[in-house]
């Protein structure tokens, strides 16, 4: 579960306890959940600034022209491009011999 899923599950909560009708009636509450929905409106938009730094350093990979494999910045292992590419999954991959990688959960051999 990601941050914005979770701000908006907050949100339908925030919006389930002002709809509330002992929250409506009730002088001193009203205010602390409209400052609750403000607050959690403030989170949503510091996280949707965020997602696209942290999505971008991590999510972009590079095809090693030597081995046939994926490098990501800030690795040193070489990945399978298999699994990444059907599954989403980083897969470090183990050196057979000099000119070949195998992937150790596809089982595809990269040269």
């Amino acid at each position: 579960m990601t941050l914005a899923d979770l701000t908006k599950q907050a949100q339908a909560l925030v919006q389930q306890l002002d709809s509330h009708q002992d929250i409506a009636s009730h002088s001193e509450l009203k205010p602390l959940v409209r400052q609750l929905a403000n607050k959690l409106n403030s989170i949503k938009t510091e996280v949707k600034k965020l997602s696209p730094t942290v999505d971008g350093t991590d999510s972009t990979p590079v095809i090693d022209a030597k081995s046939g494999c994926y490098k990501f910045a800030n690795e040193k292992s070489f990945f399978c491009p298999h699994c990444y590419d059907k599954h989403s999954h980083k897969i470090a991959t183990t050196r057979l011999n000099s000119k070949m990688r195998i992937c150790p959960q596809c089982r595809s051999s990269i040269k």
